[in-house]
């Protein structure tokens, strides 16, 4: 008779049972909330809310988000994580009142039978996100049509506190020059309401349904200054302008000068004049003058025909290898021409060899001469050249730059406008929509949105110059995923954190304790 093997015995027994004290992995999320509260970021309750109303308010409501995408938590479902983690409800609760401004008494009059949890259920949060739609997010879209849908005044509250924190980071990193980077990005979604993306139109992306927001990024903040929820197949070139002239008003006043960066949507004589005469802009908004703009220029088959007939000797060599060269296009748009606008207008072309077994397209130069098949690339600006014939008195007129600085200009919106979609996306929770409704998913959006840029200025004002730019994954390991206990001793509550590896984590504590507190 064969003999019973035995199940293998770990070298480590693992045993379930109740802690003491509240413990929470999450520890380092006091960081956090030592900032907003002595930033005062998130609403608390105003006018007859402070005497009536039941329920949760809109900043705990905002706050749970928060925390869920601080940490890693991308589903609505998530937030059952947070409650079941005692120490941090523990630590959410004795910051509630320099929070929000209210006790907690205050909070256990607001629920029948008193209150029971320290955040909202996943249901309540799914009816607080529904609330932020409307009926004209919910209008019925038109087949063909393009409908990007004003937010609600709920909505415009949620996306409105981003100004406080953009001030703050103005202040603290003394920014007066900005760029904005504008472009838009899409974010797959199997919800039976979304809306086919270009992407299944051109067959690249089979069957794809999801939403296409426009996000303008600011690198020298390090923040979102505005993003624009969207449908699927809205194209990215409609109402630009609208969406620059909403980042314009959310600027801080300290802000004097701003350079409008974008691909080849942003190529359109509307968006030109608005950023060449400050006479045309909304009242305020004149303040910053001409606006620098560089943007790309695609499909575009009179110009590039203009570029490839460019003389052998205007190809100036950029670098000593010579492999990419840059040349002035003399070209005239007929927009210009039936308008006879005074625009500055400049178009640049930038060429490289192409590889061998690259077909010849519409954005190729032909072999000739003994010179390789090239492929070009079209920009945009509405900067001068420094040859550019002197400004007439009173005639307002950007500072002239030469072709290589309005290429690297160009190049740089590649590096941190499209690395703030992958963080939107994969970093936080903007990438997994919570609901069929859209002014929901906006709501969310926003949120993932607000999320970044409170990290943002926890970097700025904690965390310090070596972590500006980190990855969330970097910061979750070393600053939010930490271990801790709460204990209560001398009628205060006190975290007690491991002393090893923990210095970063002293500085920022001590940047907050000189943190000035807003009134």
């Amino acid at each position: 008779m064969a003999k019973r093997k035995k199940g293998r015995r770990p070298p480590v027994e693992v045993v379930f049972q109740e802690m003491g004290a509240p413990v929470t992995a999450s520890a380092g999320v006091v960081l956090l909330l030592d900032m907003l509260a002595a930033r005062r970021v998130l609403p608390g309750p105003v006018g007859v809310e402070l005497f009536t109303g039941q329920g949760w308010l809109e900043g705990q409501q905002m706050l749970a988000v928060a925390l869920l995408n601080v940490l890693g938590l991308d589903r609505v479902e998530d937030v059952e994580r947070l409650e079941a983690d005692a120490g941090l409800c523990r630590l959410v609760r004795r910051y509630e009142k320099d929070l929000f401004g209210v006790g907690p008494r205050w909070f256990e009059r607001r629920f029948r039978g008193g209150r029971k949890r320290t955040f909202p259920s996943p249901r309540s949060l799914h009816e607080w996100l529904a609330r932020r739609h409307d009926e004209a997010a919910g209008r019925k879209r038109v087949r063909g049509k393009g409908y990007v849908p004003r937010p609600s005044a709920a909505l415009a509250r949620v996306s409105g506190l981003s100004e406080g924190l953009l001030r703050d980071l103005a202040k603290h990193r003394e920014a007066r020059a900005v760029t904005l980077d504008v472009d838009a990005t899409i974010v797959s979604s199997g919800k039976r309401e979304a809306r086919f993306t270009y992407r299944a139109a051109t067959g690249e992306v089979r069957g794809e349904k999801g939403y296409q927001p426009v996000v303008v990024y600011c690198p020298e903040l390090g923040a979102v200054v505005h993003t624009e929820f969207r449908d699927g197949n809205v194209p990215a070139s409609k109402d630009l302008v609208r969406v620059v002239e909403e980042a314009l008003r959310r600027l801080p006043e300290c802000v004097e000068e701003v350079t409008v960066r974008m691909d080849s949507a942003g190529y359109q004589h509307e968006l030109v004049r608005y950023c060449n005469d400050p006479g045309v802009r909304a009242a305020g908004l004149e303040r910053f003058g001409v606006l620098r703009l560089v943007c790309g220029v695609a499909d575009y088959e009179e110009l590039l025909e203009e570029a490839r007939r460019v003389p052998e000797e205007d190809w100036k060599a950029l670098g000593e290898t010579k492999q990419v060269q840059m040349a002035e296009v003399p070209f005239v748009p007929a927009e210009v021409c039936r308008h006879r606008s005074g625009d500055t207008l400049r178009y640049l072309a930038v060429r490289r060899a192409a590889p061998g077994n690259l077909g010849l397209g519409k954005d190729m130069m032909p072999a000739r001469g003994g010179r390789p098949a090239m492929r070009l690339r079209l920009l945009f600006t509405n900067i001068p050249a420094p040859e550019a014939a002197t400004p007439k008195d009173g005639e307002e007129r950007l500072p002239p730059a030469s072709g290589s600085q309005v290429l690297k200009l160009a190049n740089g919106r590649c590096g941190e406008g499209e690395e703030i979609h992958s963080i939107l996306k994969r970093d936080l929770s903007g990438g997994m929509m919570p609901s069929g409704k859209f002014g929901a998913n906006a709501c969310w959006w926003e949120l993932a949105a607000l999320s970044h840029n409170l990290v943002a200025l926890l970097r700025v004002c904690a965390l310090g110059e070596s972590w500006l730019r980190v990855r969330m994954k970097r910061l979750r390991a070393v600053f939010f995923r930490v271990g801790g206990r709460v204990v209560r001793h001398a009628r205060r509550e006190k975290l007690v954190i491991g002393a090893t590896g923990m210095e970063p984590f002293r500085m920022a504590l001590a940047r907050l304790a000189a943190l000035p507190v807003r009134c």
